[in-house]
């Protein structure tokens, strides 16, 4: 048995890809584009492919200073929140049955630190306590279909089908958003406009328990949420992963990076057999 100190090791950001699905099970794959790991890497930390193991959600979220639920073609099964289906992208649902499981688990892990705050008078704790509080939580990054997972767990719905949000140039801005709300957002982007991509169908519609939308487009849709409370659980409905607008969305990358050492150096020594 030998002992690393977790304060020795860059941040570890498990990330969770897309599933493939086939009637021939040999034929059964994961995808995930390279530009999520690289930009984890650019920016401070370390990332590993989770892999859709239901039996080792425990080690995963031991092994995790962040996660981050990524994109994909797909939609979340719409009767899971009581909507009869009318979108014509395909339902995964070993993916949503997974990410489900995963993210409210992490939430439960922070549940103890969480109650911890909330049983505390908010009159008698200073920031320093608070931002410790948050500092224990998980951090949490969904990008597109990711940031419909956080909110579609927390008891949120979708719009199924969203017109001219589906740009095929994901490299490139294609319009700009107003941020509305929130912290996490408002303490990285450097205006109150900003200049995003788009490549999403569906979009967030009726906000989830303790989510608050920080983003909204001109046309209503809200393009980024945030769970109330949290260090960092940030859900961006663009693509931060390609830069487009690099200087907003490399900050996204480094505020993740940042939050998961804030985790990390909070946690325990990590033994590894």
């Amino acid at each position: 048995m030998q002992n690393y100190n977790k304060k020795d090791m860059p941040p570890i950001i498990g990330v969770v890809p897309d599933y493939s699905y086939t009637n021939e099970q040999s034929q059964r794959h994961y995808t995930l584009r390279e530009n999520y790991i690289t930009r984890i890497h650019e920016n401070g930390g370390k990332a590993f492919i989770i892999p859709y193991c239901l039996d080792s959600i425990d080690f995963y979220i031991k092994m995790c200073d962040g996660i981050m639920f990524t994109g994909g073609g797909y939609t979340i099964d719409p009767s899971i929140f009581n909507q009869e289906r009318i979108t014509s992208l395909p339902i995964n649902h070993r993916r949503t049955e997974f990410e489900m499981a995963l993210f409210r688990k992490a939430l439960c892990a922070d549940s103890s630190y969480s109650r911890s705050a909330e049983n505390t008078n908010t009159n008698q704790i200073d920031n320093s306590k608070k931002k410790l509080f948050e500092s224990k939580m998980i951090p949490i990054l969904g990008i597109c279909a990711g940031a419909q997972l956080i909110n579609v767990a927390l008891g949120g719905d979708l719009i199924q089908v969203v017109q001219g949000h589906a740009y095929s140039n994901a490299k490139e801005c294609s319009h700009e958003i107003f941020v509305s709300g929130g912290k996490i957002l408002p303490s990285i982007a450097c205006s109150k406009k900003i200049s995003v991509n788009s490549s999403h169908s569906q979009a967030i519609g009726r906000i989830g328990d303790d989510i608050v939308a920080s983003a909204v487009c001109d046309d209503g849709i809200i393009e980024c949420i945030e769970k109330v409370g949290h260090d960092f659980c940030l859900g961006v409905q663009w693509h931060p992963e390609y830069y487009a607008n690099e200087a907003l969305d490399s900050a996204i990358f480094r505020a993740f990076i940042e939050a998961s050492a804030r985790y990390k150096a909070n946690s325990s020594i990590r033994e590894v057999a």
